[in-house]
């Protein structure tokens, strides 16, 4: 039987004169049974490192922080980490374990307390206990950390990492973390430091961009001119980054959770606890080093990039770097509906036909999605007494027609029942029914004629679809056109409002910028037309009071420039302007 030596951690500060602060805690004596079994009991303190803040551009070298002590009584050494704000702390989490040099080997820790203090949901712990086989009796000795998913001679930094929570970077284990340490006998025990030998990098976006404030950072990928991942050799100096990595890689993607599983959000201005997010990568000077970010827009569901370009970024070992950079410029695809209900860009149609560009994706939820028509609806009647009123009955007698009145200019912006006030006759007054079917007699002499030709030529814009010899089929089978509503309207909006654009806040003045030359090529590059735009008043299905519905009224502001402003002034008898089909899929 033998009591075994106690392995203690302590911690060094690098300042202009190297020094070494010794933390100590009890011996802890422990009978193992079996022969010729000499446990070495190690309690392991933290090593930690300050930011080094990185300017905007990126461009040039930048400082590392220096390491620090821990003060707490009990010694702190850890693994995965936990970004403050100021610096990177880190915990012990399951399966962590450290490797040897008995100078003959490199054997594992054979046990640890871990298991014991991981119970109860905590998922880690500031101090952790190990065990390895054997008696020691040299001076010193080698120890190696190769992280989670290491060897004793080899550390995978992964291609693909994935943080679950911001601040929380728990991941740093089985991510590529690593770190060296010489153990040095001092009577019963053995005390070292732990220095951390991968390199950090903490990212906290935010944006300026108003239509993206609140919507999802989904991940992070960097891409650097040589090989930032891979399976590097690594002994007790640390990682060897002069020989290429097996499997290497020149990218890093970190994938981000978030506490609905969908993403960090985007706050206005640099938030910690809202999206910060850590990778680790080798040490060293890359000459390029890209960054790209994968934003979800909060109200269209779309998912658009922006990339960052940077030159001469230097990592050092055990540092954690910080960069806030201010996402504008987000470039998002242009996806469409096609016949067969699936979506994608025009280039990768693949033999699909499309009818609508999106401007909601549905998130995977049936009916969530939002597509606009291609083309206006029957554009032939346009510009003449045949064009479709709101209500043709109007100019008669000025009835309500939808069950709500909303007057109120930003309660309408808000208004996403196009569909129920087009197709639900519980949203029509009693008596009216279905609008899109709804006819009527000018006199009791006259012929019927449809009551609200803007509801039914948007309804039926289908027949128009089929009659260019297009059939739809799958989750499109069924699905109905319908006349938008304002707050539809309002999304198409967001999605082509230019940055900077001033949000209209009342009825029937300013408006919203929109580039009009990218929405009408989005138009016309998948067969369609583009909007008029030439003071055009587009019908909402929102109904404002016995007299006047919403419109969305476009006219030019200047080259390739449009103002889209909601009135409330357009009677529902007007006849003189277009209508655009939206559908839900």
């Amino acid at each position: 039987m033998h009591t075994g030596p106690t392995f203690y951690i302590t911690h060094s500060v690098t300042t202009n004169q190297s020094k070494k602060t010794t933390l100590k805690e009890k011996t802890m004596k422990k009978v193992i049974q079996d022969l010729l079994l000499f446990a070495a009991i190690l309690t392991l303190a933290a090593c930690a490192s300050e930011d080094n803040n990185a300017a905007q551009n990126g461009n040039g070298n930048v400082n590392g922080m220096t390491e620090f002590a821990m003060t707490e009584e009990s010694p702190l050494s850890r693994t995965a980490g936990e970004y403050t704000g100021t610096r990177l702390k880190f915990y012990w989490t399951a399966q962590d374990h450290l490797w040897l040099n008995n100078g003959t080997t490199v054997q594992r820790s054979s046990r640890d307390n871990l298991a014991e203090q991981l119970v109860g949901g905590v998922t880690k712990v500031p101090t952790a206990r190990f065990w390895f086989d054997g008696s020691f009796t040299n001076p010193t000795y080698p120890l190696r950390y190769t992280g989670k998913n290491g060897t004793k001679d080899k550390v995978t930094i992964a291609a693909t990492q994935t943080q679950t929570l911001p601040t929380d970077a728990a991941h740093i284990g089985e991510s590529g973390d690593c770190g060296t340490a010489t153990a040095t006998k001092n009577g019963d025990h053995y005390d070292f430091t732990l220095t951390h030998k991968a390199a950090y990098f903490t990212l906290v976006p935010f944006t300026t961009d108003a239509t993206l404030v609140g919507g999802k950072l989904t991940k992070i990928k960097i891409t650097a001119n040589k090989p930032i991942a891979g399976t590097f050799d690594f002994d007790d100096s640390g990682l060897n980054t002069t020989n290429a990595p097996a499997s290497p890689s020149n990218s890093i993607t970190l994938n981000l959770k978030g506490a609905d599983n969908n993403g960090f959000t985007l706050a206005t201005a640099a938030s910690v606890s809202d999206n910060s997010a850590t990778i680790v990568l080798p040490p060293g000077t890359y000459s390029t080093f890209d960054i790209e970010y994968t934003v979800t827009n909060p109200v269209t569901n779309e998912t658009g990039i922006t990339t960052t370009n940077h030159t001469n970024i230097t990592f050092t070992e055990g540092k954690n770097k910080k960069l806030s950079a201010d996402l504008t410029g987000v470039v998002v695809p242009l996806q469409y509906l096609f016949h067969d209900g699936t979506t994608a860009m025009l280039a990768d149609a693949a033999g699909r036909q499309p009818i609508g560009l999106v401007i909601k994706g549905n998130g995977g939820v049936p009916g969530n999605g939002l597509a606009i028509a291609l083309t206006n609806v029957r554009p032939d009647i346009f510009h003449s007494a045949l064009g479709p009123a709101w209500d043709a009955k109007a100019g008669i007698s000025n009835e309500q027609s939808n069950t709500q009145f909303i007057p109120d200019y930003n309660n309408a912006l808000q208004d996403m029942k196009g569909y129920l006030w087009t197709w639900d006759p519980a949203y029509s007054v009693s008596g009216i029914g279905v609008k899109v079917d709804k006819k009527f007699k000018r006199t009791p002499s006259s012929p019927e004629e449809y009551r609200y030709p803007a509801f039914y030529y948007a309804g039926h814009y289908g027949d128009e679809i089929a009659a260019k010899g297009i059939t739809v089929t799958g989750p499109m089978v069924g699905r109905k056109w319908h006349l938008p509503s304002m707050g539809e309207w309002y999304l198409f909006v967001r999605k082509f409002m230019k940055p900077g654009s001033q949000p209209q806040t009342q009825w029937d003045t300013g408006g919203f910028d929109i580039d009009i030359a990218a929405a009408d090529n989005a138009f016309t590059a998948a067969g369609g037309t583009g909007l008029d735009a030439n003071i055009n008043y587009y019908w909402c299905s929102t109904e404002l009071n016995f007299t006047c519905a919403a419109s969305a009224s476009i006219f030019y502001s200047g080259p390739n420039a449009a103002i889209l402003r909601f009135d409330s002034d357009l009677t529902k008898d007007y006849t003189n302007g277009p209508a655009r089909a939206f559908i839900r899929f």
